[in-house]
């Protein structure tokens, strides 16, 4: 009995270690087709949303009718957060006006809302726990 009880468990320990997630996100809101998109897929909370050097993938996207598809392929299961934002000017950041506010449009997984601050990692993070996954983020 207790030989089967903990090859079972090594089994399923098994069976999860290696899953992945193929992780479609759709990002809307663009005001236009210029420039790229850019997303940043985080798996640390201390890291979320700026902290890009420590996310777990950085990608860029092409905008097409004002819409921009990132495709990712083999992320593994786990609890992740996403921060996306429209690179119109090509610079490869996001620039900010003078009071401190970002001028260029931005978003997070979850559709989460700024007000005076990013929001929190509780309010942006996503579970990746099948094969695919579709989601989708309107700009702010």
């Amino acid at each position: 009995m207790r030989f089967s009880t903990i090859f079972f468990l090594l089994l399923i320990s098994y069976w999860t270690l290696g899953q992945s997630c193929a992780l479609t996100v759709i990002v809307t809101g663009f005001k236009t087709n210029s420039g790229k998109a850019m997303l940043a897929l985080h798996h640390k909370p201390e890291a979320f949303p700026n902290k890009d050097a420590s996310a777990y993938t950085r990608i860029t996207a092409t905008i097409q009718n004002n819409t921009a598809t990132f495709v990712l392929s083999q992320i593994p299961y786990g609890t992740y957060a996403i921060a996306v934002f429209h690179d119109e000017n090509n610079n490869n950041k996001l620039d900010f006006s003078l009071i401190g506010y970002p001028s260029e449009k931005f978003g997070f997984s979850n559709n989460a809302k700024v007000t005076f601050a990013p929001p929190k990692w509780d309010e942006a993070k996503i579970m990746l726990q099948s094969p695919t996954l579709r989601h989708s983020i309107v700009l702010q």
